[in-house]
């Protein structure tokens, strides 16, 4: 009998039987080579079955990022885009198939106010993520705003290796709290007046 063990954490046996009488051998039943052989087996089996399960969460996270509402964008270290879920194509109008590999600021050719580029990058690098608004512009050049939150990946050595960034469309968001500003003046306006 061998264990199958996945990550050292056992997930089942496995059993040989003899259906004959075997002459009795000083090591037991089963000579040394069998018991090799079946350790392999089970060696193996766990493998496997670590391989399945590894398969299954990358499926899993591959349908997360597909149905989230948020378009979830991948780049490497060069801004190049690496990944490009179904949202982004929703929110920018892009397919993945015509953004991977080009640079992001060309996809998105986002507006910074004044030299908030700058600090973000800073930020980014100095702190590993970056969180704001944003202006970026859909496919067909219309402006959305964004509120975005950048995280710097890093490999099992702490070197960072790409950057991956969750962005919300809250354009209709903008717009009401623009049209709430100019209600609030007009208010204002008109209290003035009266007084």
């Amino acid at each position: 009998a061998s264990n199958v063990s996945v990550g050292g954490t056992p997930v089942g046996r496995i059993e040989v039987f003899y259906l004959e009488e075997r002459p009795s051998i000083d090591e037991g039943p089963f000579l040394k080579e069998e018991r090799d052989l079946i350790n392999a087996i089970a060696l193996q089996l766990g493998r496997i079955v670590d391989r399945v399960r590894a398969e299954e969460a990358l499926r899993y996270q591959a349908h997360l990022l597909e149905n989230v509402s948020d378009a979830i964008i991948s780049s490497d270290m060069n801004f190049a885009i690496q990944s490009w879920n179904q949202a982004a194509e929703r929110i920018y109008g892009w397919r993945a198939d015509e953004v991977i590999g080009k640079a992001a600021g060309d996809v998105l050719r986002p507006e910074w106010p004044d030299d908030q580029r700058d600090k973000a990058i800073e930020m980014l690098f100095a702190d590993g993520h970056w969180d704001g608004r944003v202006i970026h512009r859909r496919k067909d050049g219309t402006p959305i705003h964004i509120l975005a939150l950048v995280t710097l990946i890093k490999d099992e050595h702490g070197t960072p290796i790409g950057v991956v960034s969750a962005n919300r469309d809250v354009t209709e968001r903008r717009r009401a709290e623009e049209a709430l500003w100019e209600h609030e003046k007009r208010y204002r306006q008109l209290l003035d007046a009266l007084q």
